[in-house]
């Protein structure tokens, strides 16, 4: 039996596992995207464990107030998951999203060589030194979403994967302006995930 925690499935402890068996009732919260009002409704509706979501449709699952068809697909696939056992696990996670946050650090130091080798003589000194503070802010924030990772796994992922399309879209061709100003972006999207 596995248990949800800030978005990520844990298997359960031996105590959490003989206390989910006694109990017919699982604690809905315990999925990404159900909170107690949520949970509540579902209750209402006669949905009381990971078994019963797992094997509904979502059409099922839209007579319950407050739920759209994306939602009821999500509590599905993670009731699913729970019930299977086949959860991901923390290191899964950790293990896909390091290399991710290493690649975006490596892209931004990457645009600031190629903005430094080409256009040195084109920058006044003034507007150089805010790109770089810019990337420097950029690098940094890269840096403490790699050090939090572990605890907040799901929402630094959508940070993560925004940035990159961010970073994807200004290229090596941006000019200097705009490049600056997508790295701003970029930096106010990673903060946001922390």
């Amino acid at each position: 039996m596995t248990t949800m925690m800030r978005g990520t499935v844990y298997p359960l402890s031996e105590k959490e596992s003989t206390m989910n068996e006694m109990n017919p009732m699982d604690d809905l919260t315990k999925i990404n995207g159900v909170g107690k009002t949520t949970a509540a409704r579902l209750t209402e509706a006669g949905w009381h464990s990971f078994a019963q979501l797992a094997e509904a449709q979502p059409e099922d699952l839209l007579k319950v107030p407050g739920l759209h068809t994306a939602t009821a697909k999500r509590i599905i696939d993670q009731a699913q998951r729970i019930v299977s056992g086949h959860a991901d696990t923390v290191e899964h996670l950790v293990g896909t999203l390091l290399p991710a946050c290493d690649k975006l650090m490596a892209e931004v130091q990457g645009l600031m060589l190629g903005i430094g080798s080409r256009s040195d003589e084109a920058l006044d000194d003034r507007f150089k030194r805010r790109l770089e503070r810019e990337t420097e802010k950029v690098l940094g924030s890269l840096q403490k979403v790699r050090s939090d990772l572990v605890d907040s796994l799901t929402r630094v992922g959508r940070g993560l994967a925004k940035v990159d399309r961010k970073l994807a879209r200004l290229g090596a061709t941006a000019d200097p302006k705009t490049l600056r100003k997508g790295l701003k972006k970029a930096r106010k999207t990673l903060e946001k995930s922390l």
